[in-house]
């Protein structure tokens, strides 16, 4: 399937992207189900947000407390590092990107292998969005009711994007008490959310499934 695809949409040494806020906690499943294909080296790139503008993003779509919507955020991340600690991974913080996006894609090239015209495109392209979106600077705000571990997680998360060093588990410190009976009831809230992934999954699917047959009979 990921040949398929590949061959249809991507010329031979292009790259690919995927971009899933699920995926820091579906990518065990991922790893084991393309263990095989490129996707096992694929460079991991964690995009940090200022906790406090995850929790208004949350609270915005779904209504979420702000203690919830911290127990989400808290779990994303500590599932992502759990799960790709073996893997090549990067973290860029959203307002490096936002404000300086020129630096934030020099730094990204070598561990991408972008060309020069990949880059000039890439910035153009952060830059289009930025003029079109209502983006602001997040700081480094952090809730209130934000837990003593998950103020040291966010600062953890700040200092290593900008000194480019991947944190260690030991680096996280001790998660949240109550994290994960807080997640448990928050899932209840976002689980539209996750029903909505799967149908567009499946619908992907079916679309992929017409493009390799299409591919084949026309060998």
């Amino acid at each position: 399937m990921e040949d398929a695809y590949s061959s249809l949409y991507y010329p031979e040494g292009s790259q690919w992207v995927c971009k899933d806020n699920l995926a820091c906690l579906t990518a065990p499943f991922w790893d084991a189900a393309l263990a095989d294909s490129s996707y096992s080296t694929a460079l991991r790139i964690l995009v940090t947000r200022s906790p406090a503008a995850v929790c208004r993003s949350m609270q915005q779509r779904w209504q979420i407390p702000e203690q919830n919507a911290l127990a989400v955020w808290e779990r994303y991340i500590r599932s992502f590092f759990t799960s790709q600690q073996s893997r090549p991974t990067v973290i860029v913080d959203f307002d490096f990107v936002t404000q300086e996006p020129e630096a934030a894609v020099e730094r990204l090239a070598s561990k991408l292998g972008l060309t020069t015209a990949a880059k000039s495109s890439l910035v153009t392209e952060i830059a289009s969005h930025i003029r079109t979106s209502d983006i602001r600077r997040e700081g480094t705000e952090v809730p209130s009711r934000a837990s003593k571990e998950q103020r040291h997680l966010a600062e953890v998360l700040r200092t290593c994007a900008k000194v480019e060093r991947t944190p260690g588990l030991e680096d996280l410190g001790d998660e949240t008490p109550g994290l994960a009976q807080l997640f448990r009831a928050s899932r209840r809230t976002l689980r539209w959310s996750v029903g909505g992934m799967k149908h567009r999954a499946t619908r992907t699917k079916v679309r992929l499934n017409s493009m390799f047959h299409s591919a084949r009979s026309e060998e």
